[in-house]
């Protein structure tokens, strides 16, 4: 069982909770703003993901996920993408 971490979510700011999934590679947050998503270490280093737009896009996306999936954000190529996906089908 992966251990929960603190931190600023990165989509928000506000205080958020977070696990490590997919061999480390992404985390699974849960905030009490945005609610919950998947986000990859790297796409929280991309330039791009800092830029107030992609931040709210993804907040909004997040919060608005179907039953059952959630939303998933990554690099995509040379860009920054989000999409559902089931979630039985994350890595814990």
């Amino acid at each position: 069982m992966q251990s929960i971490q603190d931190q600023q979510c990165p989509l928000c700011s506000n205080p958020a909770r977070f696990v490590l999934i997919d061999h480390d590679f992404r985390k699974h947050f849960k905030c009490p703003v945005c609610i919950e998503f998947v986000i990859s270490i790297k796409v929280e280093k991309y330039p791009e993901m800092h830029k107030s737009q992609y931040q709210a896009r993804f907040s909004d996306l997040a919060k608005n996920a179907p039953k059952g999936e959630i939303l998933d954000i990554r690099v995509k190529g040379t860009d920054v993408s989000a999409d559902y996906v089931n979630r039985s089908t994350l890595l814990h």
